[in-house]
C-alpha cells in the first residue's frame, strides 16, 4: 500500500520494530487464530477437490469423483448474493427540498468512491467469498496521490490477524509474505544484500485508530529474527481504524465459514463412489476359473477354442463374479448427498431437480428458503461492511482529499463534489439492497412490478431497484422528453399549416443521423417567423375591411364582432372544412 506524501510522516510513535515484533508472535502462536487459518485451508483443499490432503487416513482417488460442492456452493452464493445492488440512503436533515438534495449528493459521492477506489470489478463476488468461506471480510482505505478518491483494497482472510472486542475492529495485523527483492521494488531506498534476495520476509501492516505502520521481518520458523520500520508511516487521526470489517455471526464467537463441515459427507461420498468404480473394473477383468479344459493355460482371444475333456463328468470355463455390492451403498449414497446440499445450503432445485413432475415457478421458489436466508445473511454483513467504508472513506476525503473533482453520476446539474462542503461531517445513512434482497434478480423484477401495479409503490422507487439504470433519477426526465418530442412531431405533422418542404426537411435530416430534438431546433425559427407572417396578414385584411366603408371602427372590433357596413349585404365566407382532429397522447408527469 502507497500512501500519499500528503499526510506520510517521519514519525516516531509507540509503534516501533520491537512492538510489531511481538504483535506478530503472539498472533502467530494465538490458538484461536492458529485454529482460524486451518479452517482456511482445508477450505482451500476442498475448493482445489485436494481431498488426500484433507484426510490422508483415507484411501480416496487424487481427483474428486463426484460435483465439489464447496467449490460450486461458494460460487453460487457468491453470485447470487452480489445480484442485487446495494445503495446507500442518507439521512435526510429536516423537511427542505434542498435538504434532500444534499442528501442524495452524499448518496452519489459514496458511490463514486466505490466505484473509483476499487481494484476489480468482480470484487464484491470476492468479498462475499470471504464471508462465506473464511467468515469474515474486511477493506482496507487508504489514499494516494495517483487518485483524486479515496482507495481501499481487499485483505486476505488468510493474512489477517483481527483484534477484536465486542464485534468492533480495535487493530488490525495484516502479514504478508513475499521475496525480498519484491520488497526492494517497492521499497528502492531499502538496500537489500544481493544473497538475499531469494529469502522471504514477512511485509506487516498494522492498523489501529491513530496510525498505519508498515514493517518487514525476517524471520526464522517462529522466530522473529529482524524487524524494521518502513518508510510511509501515516498518522491518520482520523479516531477509526481504517479498515471495515465484518465477521460472520457464531454462537462460539469463533471465525467460522458457512461451509466449514462439508469435508466430511463429501469424502465419503467420494470413497463411496471409488469403491463402486473398483467394482465395476473387476466385473470387466474378473479372472477366470477352469475344470477339466484341456488348454486352459491358453489366454482368451478372437478364435480361442477350448477343449474339454470329454471324459469328464463335468467341465466348465468362466469368470469369477465380484461379490454384488450392497443395496444399502446406493441409499448410501443418495444419503450423503443430501446431507451435502444441506450443508452446503443448495436445495436440489437448485440445479434443476425438482420431486414433481409438474411445478409452478412459484413451487421452485418456495423451495429456496434455506439459499435465500443464507444470501440474505450475506446481504446484511455486506451493508455493515459498506457503511463503514463509506465512513471511513468519507473522513479521508474530508481531512486529505478536500479538493473539487467529479461525481459518477450527475445530481440534476451538480457534477461535481468538494469534500468539506458537501459531505459536511454527515455520515448518518444506511446500505438497502432492496426488493433483490435474498432472492434473485427475476423474482425482484416480479415482485416490484407487482407492488408498483398495485399503487404501493411510485415509478420512481421502482426504478431505483432496476440493478441495470445506472441514474433512476433521470430516467423520467428521459421518459418526458421522448414523450413531449412524440407529441410535437404528431401535431406538427397533422397540422395543415406545415409544408411539404418542413416534412422533406425533417426527413432527410433524420436521415443524415440527426435527432428529431437538433431538426425541430433548426425549423423553430422558420416555424415562429411564419406564425408571425400569419397574425400580420390576418390584421392586415382586418384593417383593410373595417375601412371599406360604414362608420368607423377602431382597429376592425366591429367587424370581428359580425357587424356589416350599410348597403351591403353580409358577405359569406367560402366553405371550409374543418382540419382532422389531431393525434393527442395524454401522459401523466411521473
Amino acid at each position: 500500500m502507497s500512501l500519499g506524501s500528503r499526510t506520510v510522516k517521519d514519525y516516531s510513535g509507540r509503534i516501533n520494530g520491537e512492538y510489531i515484533s511481538n504483535q506478530v508472535l503472539s498472533m502467530r502462536a494465538s490458538e484461536r487464530h492458529n485454529d482460524h487459518k486451518k479452517r482456511i485451508n482445508d477450505g482451500d483443499s476442498l475448493y482445489a477437490g485436494d481431498l488426500r490432503a484433507l484426510f490422508p487416513e483415507q484411501d480416496l482417488p487424487s481427483v474428486p469423483y463426484v460435483e465439489n460442492k464447496y467449490k460450486n456452493a461458494l460460487h453460487d452464493l457468491a453470485r447470487l448474493s452480489a445480484e442485487a445492488k446495494p445503495m446507500p440512503v442518507w439521512m435526510v436533515k429536516g423537511s427542505q427540498v434542498k435538504e434532500t438534495v444534499k442528501a442524495r449528493i452524499r448518496e452519489q459521492i459514496a458511490l463514486t468512491i466505490w466505484e473509483m477506489g476499487g481494484q476489480s470489478v468482480n470484487l464484491e463476488r470476492r468479498i462475499y467469498m470471504d464471508m462465506a468461506g473464511a467468515g469474515y471480510a474486511a477493506l482496507a482505505v487508504f489514499y494516494n496521490d495517483e487518485c483524486d478518491y479515496a482507495q481501499f483494497m481487499r485483505l486476505d482472510p488468510r493474512m489477517c490477524y483481527p483484534d477484536v472486542r465486542n464485534g468492533k475492529l480495535v487493530s488490525m495485523l495484516y502479514v504478508e509474505t513475499i521475496p525480498l527483492r519484491q520488497m526492494a521494488l517497492e521499497y528502492p531506498d531499502v538496500v537489500i544484500p544481493a544473497k538475499d534476495a531469494d529469502k522471504d520476509c514477512l511485509i506487516v501492516t498494522y492498523y489501529d485508530k491513530d496510525e498505519v505502520v508498515q514493517s518487514v521481518c525476517q524471520t526464522q520458523g517462529p522466530k522473529v529474527l529482524t524487524t524494521d520500520i518502513l518508510p510511509g508511516r501515516w498518522i491518520h487521526n482520523l479516531g477509526v481504524v481504517p479498515v471495515a470489517f465484518r465477521a460472520l455471526d457464531t454462537y462460539d464467537g469463533t471465525y467460522r465459514g458457512m461451509l466449514d463441515q462439508l469435508g466430511g459427507p463429501l469424502m465419503i461420498r467420494n470413497k463411496v463412489v471409488a469403491y463402486l468404480d473398483d467394482y465395476l473394473e473387476d466385473m470387466v477383468h474378473a479372472p477366470y476359473e477352469s475344470k477339466n479344459v484341456l488348454n486352459s493355460e491358453e489366454l482368451p482371444g478372437p478364435g480361442r477354442v477350448y477343449q474339454h475333456d470329454p471324459n469328464a463328468d463335468e467341465s466348465f470355463i468362466r469368470r469369477v463374479a465380484p461379490a454384488s455390492p450392497a443395496g444399502a451403498v446406493f441409499g448410501l449414497l443418495n444419503y450423503m448427498d443430501d446431507q451435502e446440499s444441506r450443508e452446503a445450503i443448495q436445495p436440489p432445485s437448485r440445479v434443476g431437480s425438482v420431486s414433481q413432475s409438474i411445478a409452478s415457478g412459484s413451487f421452485v421458489a418456495s423451495t429456496q428458503g434455506s439459499l435465500s436466508s443464507a444470501v440474505k445473511e450475506l446481504q446484511d454483513m455486506m451493508a455493515d461492511l459498506r457503511k463503514q467504508f463509506h465512513t471511513i472513506a468519507f473522513k479521508i476525503e474530508e481531512k486529505y482529499l478536500d479538493f473539487e473533482k467529479p461525481l459518477i453520476r450527475a445530481v440534476g446539474k451538480k457534477m461535481t463534489y468538494t469534500p468539506s462542503r458537501d459531505i459536511g461531517g454527515n455520515y448518518t445513512h444506511r446500505i438497502l439492497f432492496g426488493a433483490a434482497a435474498g432472492v434473485d434478480v427475476q423474482y425482484a423484477d416480479v415482485r416490484v412490478l407487482q407492488h408498483q401495479g398495485a399503487g404501493f409503490i411510485s415509478k420512481e422507487t421502482a426504478r431505483q431497484q432496476i440493478n441495470y439504470l445506472d441514474d433512476a433519477s433521470a430516467e423520467q426526465d428521459r421518459i418526458d422528453r421522448e414523450q413531449a418530442a412524440n407529441i410535437l412531431f404528431q401535431r406538427f405533422a397533422s397540422d395543415p399549416n406545415t409544408s411539404q418542404a418542413q416534412l422533406a426537411k425533417i426527413v432527410v435530416e433524420l436521415g443524415k443521423g440527426n435527432s428529431l430534438i437538433d431538426v425541430m431546433e433548426q425549423l423553430a425559427e422558420e416555424m415562429a417567423a411564419a406564425e408571425e407572417a400569419a397574425k400580420q396578414a390576418a390584421e392586415a385584411q382586418a384593417q383593410e375591411m373595417a375601412g371599406a366603408g360604414g362608420p368607423e371602427m377602431p382597429d376592425g372590433q366591429a367587424l370581428e364582432k359580425g357587424a356589416v357596413p350599410e348597403g351591403e349585404a353580409p358577405a359569406f365566407a367560402p366553405l371550409q372544412f374543418a382540419p382532422p382532429p389531431l393525434q393527442q397522447q395524454i401522459v401523466s408527469s411521473r
